[in-house]
């Protein structure tokens, strides 16, 4: 592993991956190597390698330590997304990562959405207004089928709204 406050040198031969890789580093004096590089918007460093681009601290690792054992997250002692000096990562799962970020203040649970709860039946194609139009409609006479044909529904929600009226109201009426 390079030292960690500076960029390696000739200690191996460097693939062109690293030679482009160190190109995009700067060694800072708390020890980081910050990414000067392209950034993703959570601030970590995007590095083109083996192909495909990636996070710039995992082609780090890579490089300069070995291959990431799947389903294990390259994680920051430093906790500086920016930063790529391997000395200043560790491998852990995702339990491990979120545990490191409530130990060090930085994990902020996100607000839990309301539960969307879709309306029961026709209410959810039409409103309080165009029930009742739908329900005066056919009291008047008009076929279901014309009525669900002009609001472009089912026959099958119009017979549920007429049949939810008269189940409320009582068989007699609607």
């Amino acid at each position: 592993m390079p030292d960690q406050n500076e960029r390696p040198t000739g200690a191996h031969e460097q693939s062109s991956d690293e030679r482009r890789f160190l190109l995009r580093v700067t060694p800072t004096p708390s020890g980081c190597w910050e990414w000067d590089g392209g950034r993703y918007p959570t601030g970590y460093g995007r590095f083109r390698f083996r192909g495909s681009a990636g996070y710039a601290h995992r082609a780090a690792w890579t490089m300069f330590v070995g291959e990431i054992p799947s389903g294990l997250f390259v994680c920051h002692h430093c906790d500086n997304p920016p930063c790529c000096n391997p000395a200043h990562l560790f491998l852990g799962t995702p339990m491990e990562n979120t545990q490191d970020a409530i130990r060090k203040g930085r994990w902020q649970p996100r607000p839990a959405a309301p539960p969307y709860v879709r309306p029961p039946g026709p209410r959810r194609y039409t409103n309080d207004a165009q029930r009742a139009d739908i329900l005066a409609r056919v009291c008047r006479g008009e076929t279901q089928v014309s009525v669900a044909r002009d609001y472009s529904l089912h026959i099958t929600t119009i017979y549920k709204i007429v049949r939810a009226a008269r189940d409320s109201r009582g068989a007699g009426h609607a």
